[in-house]
């Protein structure tokens, strides 16, 4: 368009007269309408682009960068559709860094560079202009050219505001400002979650599962009667919550076992739980008794001076009886886990006077969890679906969709409405392996845990032979009691002390655990079975039975 003034003759009333017409500023008005298409390609062709990058990762598995790629475009498609100044930014700082990138690339890798990287550049840098065809070279800035002319008798100069960045009316397309409103609410969602994670509110369903039912069924455990008399009881809960939590250290066949822990309630060293240490006379060399066992062995339920062991060594320092007690329990082992530890105790030099095995709850327990005729222990299912995933992951290619699987995963951990939906309904992630579990009939379970049970106790008296140890069992009790046709099934040697209690089962808090007073009950018991032959023991060393002051139970 001409900046010179144009005289046009007009006839008006008779009358020619000349009229000058002041040129229009910007461009024709066919050109802002073009402003809107143009800025829409301008924004979809970034996120089609990143679209096909995100799918070629996914493709390979890369979960994690094609969400960190596509949540960065559109937050950056969402700026630039709902705020024309970051559009203007984000443009002039896009062409900053190619100017840059293309100076540093010229001046170090010079023509040869120049062709291979720059010129690419420059291509993709033009393909995502957003400014009119037709801008003159060297013409900063974005929206109309203004083009200021002025008539030399025109009126006087004039000053204009700011000029527009869009044609009047110009509207991005609807495509663009859905996938602005969508990245939006993706953001907000994920706020959301971040925020229910943060503060705890609303943790995810599969992530800290197992630390909360360890935590809540321990402290649930500790409010039942009779753990619920003692002012120590939620302390005990706490205690053992973090001793089962501190370490997932893998131990071979034994699977895990005890790390060094130290709590008001429960202390454990590297390989046994600390127990009651009774005094013994100068010169006397104490009679060394290791028990095994599970939970209950190890107290859950007790304090250490109060323990199965720990009540047994007081009861043999009243009868005059010099021990020296090592508590190997463990929480959930098996016989066949106390077979092997017993083996690597003895063939690592150390002695025993006697070694007493206390089971039958965690015997059959495992079989109702993952249902199996050969010797097992709990956790074997999810330690085999571990194993499973592990695999998956790692020795096979991934499929097409399975980064759009991990994906989606991950988005619903993290989004905050997924976990409100997921909190509605109660939806609860399994262990892995869990779904496969095999389970048996209640006579199946009973055959298969009587089976193995007898099996492990014959490897514990083979074993006690080759080190010419002494050896009991003990058949542990049940608040519900035990089936007649499992305590009838007992292997031979078996001390039943199923019915210690007579029938009452005010000293449980759960089926299996019994608090401080019911752990005494039980090491009287023993103490009734064995105590004449530790005796005997003691007298055939050469240390006749010694009067010691018996220490008190600590309250």
């Amino acid at each position: 368009m001409s900046t010179s003034l144009e005289d046009r003759t007009v006839a008006r009333d008779g009358y020619e007269r000349s009229e000058v017409i002041l040129p229009t500023w910007g461009a024709e008005s066919p050109e802002p309408k073009a402003a809107g298409p143009h800025r829409g390609l301008s924004l979809l062709l970034p996120l089609v682009i990143a679209g096909a990058v995100a799918a070629l990762l996914l493709a390979r598995g890369r979960t994690e960068a094609a969400a960190v790629l596509v949540v960065v475009v559109l937050l950056l498609t969402a700026g630039r559709a709902l705020s024309p100044g970051f559009d203007r930014a984000f443009l002039r700082a896009l062409e900053a860094f190619g100017r840059g990138v293309g100076h540093l690339l010229r001046f170090v890798l010079l023509g040869f560079m120049f062709v291979l990287v720059f010129l690419p550049l420059a291509a993709i840098q033009w393909l995502f202009r957003t400014t009119p065809l037709g801008r003159p070279r060297g013409l900063a800035g974005d929206g109309w050219i203004p083009k200021v002319a002025m008539a030399p008798e025109g009126p006087p100069k004039r000053t204009f505001g700011s000029e527009p960045t869009r044609a009047p009316g110009a509207k991005a397309p609807k495509v663009v400002v859905a996938l602005a409103v969508v990245a939006v609410l993706v953001v907000v969602d994920l706020a959301v979650g971040a925020l229910f994670t943060a503060t705890g509110v609303l943790p995810p369903v599969d992530r800290g599962d197992l630390v909360a039912q360890i935590e809540q069924s321990l402290q649930r455990d500790m409010s039942n009667p009779p753990m619920n008399e003692s002012p120590w009881a939620q302390q005990h809960g706490r205690d053992m919550a973090a001793f089962e939590l501190q370490t997932n250290d893998y131990i071979p066949y034994l699977i895990r076992g005890d790390n060094e822990f130290s709590s008001p309630t429960v202390n454990v060293t590297n390989s046994e739980r600390v127990s009651y240490e009774p005094e013994v006379p100068p010169g006397v060399e104490p009679l060394k008794i290791a028990f095994m066992g599970g939970s209950v062995m190890f107290g859950v339920g007790q304090r250490d001076e109060h323990t199965i062991p720990s009540a047994f060594a007081r009861i043999a320092e009243e009868n005059g009886v010099p021990v020296e007690v090592h508590n190997y329990g463990f929480p959930a082992w098996v016989a066949w886990q106390e077979y092997l530890l017993m083996e690597r105790l003895l063939a690592s030099g150390e002695d025993y006077d006697m070694v007493v095995f206390f089971d039958g709850f965690n015997e059959f327990d495992v079989q109702m969890t993952d249902f199996d005729e050969e010797p097992t222990h709990h956790s074997a299912v999810v330690l085999n679906g571990l194993i499973t995933d592990f695999r998956e992951l790692r020795a096979s290619e991934p499929g097409g969709l399975d980064g759009l699987g991990e994906l989606a995963d991950s988005y619903r951990r993290a989004s905050g409405a997924w976990r409100l939906w997921d909190t509605f309904r109660g939806r609860e992630v399994g262990l892995p392996g869990l779904d496969d579990a095999e389970v048996g009939t209640p006579e199946e379970q009973t055959d298969a845990a009587l089976d193995i049970y007898g099996r492990a106790k014959g490897l514990v008296e083979d074993l006690a032979d080759d080190y010419d140890v002494p050896v009991r069992f003990f058949w542990q009790p049940r608040a519900a009691g035990w089936p007649p046709e499992v305590l009838e099934r007992l292997p031979e040697g078996v001390i039943d002390l199923s019915d210690v209690f007579g029938g009452d089962p005010s000293p449980f808090y759960d089926v299996v655990h019994t608090d401080e007073a019911g752990a005494q009950v039980i090491a009287q018991a023993m103490w009734d079975s064995l105590g004449p032959e530790l005796t005997a023991q003691a007298e055939g060393r050469g240390s006749p039975p010694v009067t010691v002051p018996v220490a008190a139970p600590a309250d």
